[in-house]
């Protein structure tokens, strides 16, 4: 009889990941798009807009490594590396302050 682990036991087919993204000054941003990608060659996996307080939920991901890309006309793009574990339910991503781009907003 061979025996496994317990962590290998406990192990999650898919992942939810949530956050909150807001303004450098404080609020929560509305409609920020919030969009997940493979961390190899950017492609699209999955994606969702954040809601009145600027929070967010994208539920099914399944455990790996990715790319996650935060973006909101008249702010500077938020990026980063991820890893999607194998043994919880729940990635909280807390909260994600947007600058703006002040550049973006001369022109």
């Amino acid at each position: 009889m061979i025996f496994q682990p317990l962590a290998t036991l406990a192990q999650v087919e898919s992942v939810t990941i949530s956050g909150v993204i807001k303004d450098n000054s404080g609020p929560g941003l509305s409609y920020v798009n919030v969009v997940l990608l493979t961390e190899a060659d950017k492609t699209f996996v999955t994606g969702t807009v954040t809601n009145e307080e600027g929070r967010y939920t994208i539920s099914n991901v399944k455990p790996g490594n990715y790319f996650l890309q935060v973006s909101f006309i008249g702010y500077k793009n938020h990026e980063q590396t991820i890893l999607v574990g194998k043994l919880s339910s729940f990635l909280d991503l807390g909260t994600l302050p947007l600058e703006e781009d002040v550049t973006a907003l001369r022109k």
